[in-house]
């Protein structure tokens, strides 16, 4: 099969890679405009690009496909058989849907109806499930609403971030892209439509979503911190810095003001409901660093409060 692939992110490379080791033919790979990086904001070229650039697979970066009657026509020069759309970034017109022999096919990490849009698996976190999925789905207009071709389940482990959980489902994702191919090509694809009914849909996620409330429970800001690892991170304010707090565990027994610092043998956070204890951080200016690493050069925060800024 002749494929035009879709996407940006580090996690849709090994589903790149996993075609270009199959027995189909990538004639091209659309990726999102090069972003500026660093304080002087010089583009820098993303892993998957990269990755194409490497091993001689053709890169067209448009800014969109809207109103792109260029792109389009180049695009359909190509004479793609079917187009892989992981994480692309952006909704694809119906011209562009059109411009495919078997149409667009799209990995996406969950298990659809259930969590449609830009976050499932921060929200997934968040929700505190216990299970999740990927989803291989045939593109259309709306967003992830299109027949479902493949689906396969996965457990949230305690252990599981957005990054852990992200990569686990596109690898699996990559896999499932490979025999749903083979479906098309040989003629054997079923599709089962989704349940409008049965729909839910995940928003936007912002940097400010990563501020820590410390009047929820222990519990609820853990998961935020699972969920919101790595982008937008988890971040508070003690004694006017920045401080990020990438993994931690709760004690429910322990009860502190909300935001109030105890140090003893570990370093103890109340919430609205138990105690928050982090077990690695960063804090403003400093290196990322275990609790103990943090406690040894902190004391003198002990007794103060987060969120003073």
């Amino acid at each position: 099969m002749k494929i035009i692939f879709m996407g940006t992110p580090d996690f849709a490379i090994p589903s790149l890679e996993k075609l270009f080791h199959s027995d189909n033919e990538i004639l091209c790979v659309y990726t999102r405009p090069d972003g500026r990086q660093g304080r002087g904001k010089k583009k820098s070229m993303s892993n998957l690009k990269k990755y194409c650039l490497d091993n001689n697979i053709p890169v067209r970066q448009p800014e969109s496909f809207k109103n792109n009657h260029l792109e389009l026509n180049v695009l359909q020069k190509f004479k793609p058989d079917i187009g892989v759309v992981v994480a692309f970034g952006n909704l694809l017109p119906l011209k562009v849907l059109q411009s495919f022999k078997h149409g667009c096919i799209n990995v996406h990490p969950s298990m659809l109806p259930k969590y449609r849009g830009p976050s499932p698996v921060i929200t997934a976190i968040l929700n505190g499930e216990t299970t999740t999925g990927v989803s291989i789905i045939q593109l259309d207009e709306g967003m992830d609403s299109g027949p479902i071709i493949l689906q396969d389940s996965v457990i949230i482990e305690k252990y599981h971030d957005s990054l852990t959980l992200t990569n686990l489902l596109f690898d699996i994702g990559g896999d499932l892209l490979i025999e749903a191919i083979t479906q098309i090509k040989n003629g054997t694809l079923k599709l089962t439509f989704q349940r409008e009914r049965e729909a839910s849909y995940t928003q936007k996620i912002y940097k400010s979503d990563g501020e820590i409330n410390w009047s929820l429970s222990a519990y609820e800001i853990n998961q935020r911190i699972r969920a919101f690892y790595p982008w937008p991170g988890s971040y508070t304010h003690i004694d006017g810095k920045l401080l990020k707090i990438m993994t931690g565990r709760i004690n429910s027994e322990q009860s502190l003001h909300p935001g109030n610092i105890k140090m003893t043998d570990e370093i103890k956070i109340g919430t609205g409901k138990g105690t928050l204890i982090p077990e690695l951080l960063q804090l403003e200016g400093k290196k990322i660093m275990t609790s103990a690493e943090f406690l040894r050069g902190n004391k003198h925060l002990d007794g103060t409060y987060a969120n003073n800024d």
